[in-house]
């Protein structure tokens, strides 16, 4: 995963997950979270932060850990 690269599709998320990837969560430009995904659903991400619907929010990589 690449800084800045935009999470799309289950495999992105599942990488996410896999590699503890740093992601950052935007709605109309508005940070409305960031950290690790700890799941996610066809419709809804789990993190911390709380759930957000994958229609309604971009979720970025801001950082991996190795």
């Amino acid at each position: 995963m690449l800084n800045g690269q935009v999470l799309k599709s289950d495999s992105d998320f599942d990488k996410a997950i896999l590699f503890k990837t740093e992601v950052e969560v935007t709605q109309d430009g508005t940070l409305l979270g960031n950290g690790s995904v700890i799941s996610h659903s066809q419709y809804t991400v789990k993190m911390a932060d709380g759930y957000f619907f994958k229609d309604e929010c971009e979720f970025t990589v801001c950082s991996v850990v190795h």
